[in-house]
């Protein structure tokens, strides 16, 4: 009977919204029965504060059990997912076995805190939630074992299993426990256990996602931006960090459902295939529920970059497509970096008083705006192919008038790069961070005005760009 199921369960399609909503559907009920096991009252905000954690939690289950079945079972790859799903399941049985035996567990259940290796812990968690865990661990093993008739794989694929989940039980918290105060230590738990569910997706599936995670140094000014604007207002180095990284990661989000979109332009240009509609799901699952815990701890900071998903929607979406109206999509792109120097500016609940917010946020718009002009150089051809007029489409005819277009707006740029060092000096910057700042926009401007392969420059530009602002974050920090 169980063999009959799990060939049910690999020979059925598999979709990735399916996988998810048990994900959900598993927190969900996980949390019901805590709040009835324990007789926890649970407020609309302690909700908001507690779903994004189980949430977590279980897609770091998923991830570990789904990679651990692609390698223990060869040859049958995505097919494992429906079966990862369903293993979830066991996530619903320790408060069910306290519940059958009418236990209250002395300690509620919660990661691992020290350095539990066998995930056994009195003190810290019920014996059927060891229990539990120690069935994921082997029950990928075991499948394995069916289905290959080979023991050593078998065991190879449960020790793979242990290592995917103890660095997020039990190594991250114990680091975490260490080194970060109480009033954080939750929180950059499960910032830590969201970026190994990134690192665990994006191994998985690297194939697929390399042509959107090759152009992250379009993603990265905006988290340079985010790092600049909490620099200015003198956040610490930790909300400096995860603040910036959501913006990167958000934009990043962007870029893949770009790229699904933009498919059939790309399959025509004879581009790889790249993002997928599971790869959406997958990347909106990860983002949104890191917003709704951003949401908990610095409600501003989370409208920011929901702000920024938003504006993305609208700009990449086939019923909206903003980019395919003229000068809209620069305009979208002032938006997101005004969207980044936001989260930056933002405290947990306000904004810092002392700060002029609309005077930054108006450079950030047309900074933003016109420092992504240039990128449009590289796709001339293929924009008017697909009729998406940028300025290179509509303002030039031919590759000289493109390049006469393309060095004002190179001269543009360094004009606006003199502007942001200049207001740097003035706010007294530190002078070594303002020099390697002047250096990287003389290499961008450079990249932009010499280099003639248009993707060359133009990839070249945006990771200079990067420097540029990564350079005046440390300068203005230090000031």
């Amino acid at each position: 009977m169980v063999g009959r199921t799990i060939r049910r369960l690999l020979a059925a399609p598999t979709d990735a919204r399916v996988a998810i909503c048990m994900i959900l559907f598993v927190a969900g009920v996980r949390l019901v029965q805590e709040a009835a096991l324990f007789g926890y009252e649970v407020r609309a905000g302690e909700l908001l504060g507690f779903m994004p954690d189980f949430v977590g939690f279980y897609t770091v289950m998923f991830l570990s059990v789904w990679a651990a079945l692609r390698f223990g079972l060869p040859g049958e790859g995505d097919r494992v997912t429906n079966l990862a799903a369903v293993g979830l399941l066991l996530g619903l049985l320790p408060p069910l076995l306290e519940s059958l035996v009418r236990n209250v567990p002395e300690a509620p259940y919660d990661y691992f805190w020290a350095w539990e290796w066998l995930f056994h812990s009195p003190e810290r968690q019920p014996v059927s939630e060891t229990i539990t865990l120690w069935f994921a661990v082997l029950g990928p093993g075991l499948v394995s074992l069916w289905h290959t008739r080979r023991p050593g794989r078998a065991a190879a694929t449960s020790a793979f299993t242990w290592c995917l989940l103890v660095l997020p039980i039990v190594v991250f918290p114990g680091l975490l426990a260490e080194h970060v105060d109480n009033d954080t230590v939750r929180f950059a738990n499960t910032l830590a256990s969201y970026a190994w569910c990134i690192l665990l997706y994006v191994a998985l599936r690297g194939r697929r996602l390399w042509p959107s995670f090759a152009r992250v140094n379009h993603a990265l000014p905006f988290g340079a931006l985010a790092l600049i604007a909490a620099s200015w207002v003198g956040q610490s180095l930790f909300d400096m960090a995860w603040r910036a990284l959501l913006m990167t990661w958000t934009w990043t989000v962007l870029i893949i459902h770009n790229d699904h979109y933009d498919a059939e332009e790309d399959r025509t240009q004879g581009r790889p295939e790249g993002a997928t509609g599971d790869d959406v799901a997958w990347t909106m699952l990860l983002l949104l529920n890191l917003l709704l815990m951003v949401f908990h701890r610095a409600p501003l900071v989370g409208l920011a970059a929901a702000m920024m998903l938003l504006a993305g929607f609208l700009y990449q979406h086939p019923a909206m497509r903003l980019k395919r109206h003229f000068c809209l999509s620069y305009k979208v792109e002032g938006v997101w970096a005004t969207c980044a120097v936001a989260a930056g500016l933002a405290l947990n609940e306000s904004f810092a008083p002392d700060r002029p917010l609309f005077f930054a946020c108006l450079l950030a718009f047309g900074g933003g705006a016109l420092l992504s002009m240039p990128k449009d150089w590289k796709d001339i051809d293929a924009d008017r192919a697909a009729g998406i007029p940028t300025l290179y489409v509509r303002l030039s005819r031919d590759d000289e008038g493109a390049l006469r277009l393309h060095r004002r707006l190179s001269i543009a740029v360094a004009a606006a790069m003199a502007l942001s060092l200049g207001i740097a000096l003035a706010i007294g910057a530190h002078p070594v961070g303002l020099a390697l700042a002047t250096a990287a926009a003389a290499g961008a401007v450079a990249a932009l005005l010499v280099e003639k392969r248009p993707r060359v420059a133009v990839e070249s530009y945006f990771w200079l760009l990067s420097a540029f602002l990564l350079a005046l974050a440390v300068a203005i920090g230090h000031s």
